[in-house]
């Protein structure tokens, strides 16, 4: 299992342990237990959701820790299952990330006591959707037909690289706008001098 025409091989169980072990499957499992404190706090409100809030972030780092310590110990031993499933670890970070940004405009105004600019959050959430869309397209479209392993691609891919780098500042854009929605609403309660929790 050395060279590029091994990768097919069918080896279905030591794909499956490599991909288990991935910190970006934790990361989706976290955005899971996220959305599942969501539904269960729809009918019985949490009375100390900052309590849950570090506890999640608790359970994530954990999950987070024991992930990345399996993918150290076992990332020469299956190296070459990386070559099938990177498009699926590069899609469940994403996804990871994305639950994580809904769960904390979900949890925002249990915490503060305050709503986010629901202008500022959909620029957030347009411009972060489009970087999405940039960042996954153009590598998709490299590895159509290509070996996975192919450090040298020709010029004739520079506009695929171009879109995916322009996906990457999309994505700082996105995250800029995500911090000054919070940030706004943050000073806006600061400088209302409500109480937390007030009227959430």
């Amino acid at each position: 299992m050395n060279g590029p025409s091994d990768t097919a091989l069918p080896l279905w169980a030591q794909h499956a342990i490599w991909m288990a072990g991935q910190p970006e499957v934790m990361m989706v499992l976290a955005g899971l237990l996220l959305a599942s404190l969501f539904l269960v706090a729809r009918r019985r409100f949490v009375r100390d959701p900052v309590s849950v809030l570090f506890l999640v972030l608790a359970v994530t780092g954990a999950l987070m820790i024991a992930g990345l310590g399996q993918a150290m110990d076992s990332a020469t031993l299956y190296h070459d299952t990386y070559y099938i499933a990177v498009r699926y670890r590069f899609l469940a970070a994403l996804l990871g990330i994305t639950l994580a940004f809904w769960a904390l405009y979900r949890w925002f105004r249990p915490i503060t006591g305050v709503r986010y600019n629901r202008i500022l959050g959909g620029l957030h959430w347009i411009a972060w959707t489009g970087s999405m869309a940039l960042l996954i397209w153009p590598g998709l479209s490299l590895e159509a037909g290509m070996p996975r392993r192919y450090v040298d691609y020709g010029d004739v891919f520079d506009r695929l690289r171009m879109l995916q780098m322009a996906g990457y500042f999309v994505t700082l854009i996105s995250v800029l706008a995500f911090a000054i929605c919070l940030g706004e609403a943050i000073y806006r309660r600061i400088t209302s001098g409500k109480e937390p929790h007030g009227d959430a």
